[in-house]
């Protein structure tokens, strides 16, 4: 977590796929499937890139999410992800 700018939505985005699912109180399906550590790699791109979608659009209703892209595997063979999301357009109730 940042020191400041948390209630970004970008940066809401960006913390949320850093939790792993049961690592918050009450809250235990939020993050990302800790099952798909030592899975194989093909299918840990497809599983993960559908979790992450699917976690950003339950918990981050501000956003949409325009693409999810693994760019390579980081150390010890875990994966990062490039997250590309737009903020919603909220309709101003006047």
């Amino acid at each position: 977590m940042r020191k400041s700018g948390n209630g970004i939505p970008e940066v809401c985005v960006d913390n949320l796929v850093k939790i792993r699912r049961g690592e918050v109180a009450f809250e235990r399906v939020k993050g990302l499937d800790g099952g798909l550590v030592d899975q194989p790699s093909a299918l840990i791109e497809e599983d993960a890139t559908a979790d992450i979608e699917r976690q950003i659009s339950i918990f981050e209703p501000r956003v949409d999410v325009d693409s999810v892209e693994a760019i390579g595997s980081g150390t010890n063979g875990g994966f990062e992800f490039d997250i590309q999301v737009h903020t919603k357009e909220i309709a101003n109730e006047s």
